[in-house]
């Protein structure tokens, strides 16, 4: 069973990516033409057009809107990195920064075996390496 306020996030999201909207309304859930929606002053009568044009068609299936929640999910996941305000964001990040500290370290210790051997040493990893990896994790979905 879908949310009905995810359905209209997810219409909203579509409709104002092709327009400025004040708003969307859904009518009933399954039915484009109980779709209304009011556009920004600014919106051309183009953007407009788009905007009916996307109400129009769109998905109204499972599938399609179980795929748009993961991908939501993924997107403020990954917000929460570098935006998350609350402790159990904090802890997360401070857990990832604690893990990466681990990592440099034992990498440390595999360089000084790499240069007895007469090898080069291979660099630390980075806050940004850390960050893409975690963000490679949820494109995977490997989080989910």
């Amino acid at each position: 069973m879908v949310s009905i306020p995810k359905v209209i996030n997810r219409m909203h999201e579509e409709v104002s990516a092709v327009c400025p909207i004040v708003s969307v309304s859904i009518g009933e859930i399954g039915n484009s033409s109980s779709v209304t929606f009011v556009p920004h002053e600014d919106a051309t009568p183009a953007q407009i057009a788009a905007a009916q044009t996307v109400i129009d068609n769109f998905d109204w299936s499972d599938n399609v809107q179980k795929s748009w929640e993961v991908d939501d999910l993924r997107r403020k996941a990954k917000a929460l990195y570098d935006q998350g305000q609350n402790e159990q964001d904090k802890v997360m990040k401070a857990a990832a920064l604690v893990s990466l500290d681990t990592d440099n370290y034992l990498l440390g210790l595999i360089n000084q075996l790499r240069a007895e051997h007469g090898m080069n040493p291979k660099p630390d990893i980075t806050k940004q390496q850390l960050k893409q990896a975690i963000e490679d994790k949820l494109d995977t979905g490997d989080a989910d």
